[in-house]
């Protein structure tokens, strides 16, 4: 849930919480068009997380297929 207004982003990019997945993204666009390389930088660090959480459910859900491949086999 983001706190802050729409009309204005850098409020919406200062209170950002784990369940809006799409503000990384606003945040880094709107810290690197105004000038602003804090708030670029916090952007580009949750799109950095954000993909590495989707590899890693992606690495968890090729390992469990792969450890029931193995136990189908005993």
């Amino acid at each position: 849930m983001i706190l802050g207004s729409s009309r204005f982003p850098s409020t919406r990019c200062r209170i950002q919480r784990v369940q809006d997945p799409g503000s990384g993204p606003v945040c880094w666009a709107f810290g690197a068009s105004h000038g602003n390389p804090a708030l670029a930088s916090k952007g580009r660090v949750g799109v950095l997380v954000g993909i590495g959480a989707a590899a890693l459910a992606g690495a968890g859900v090729a390992w469990v297929n792969w450890l029931i491949a193995l136990g189908n086999q005993l």
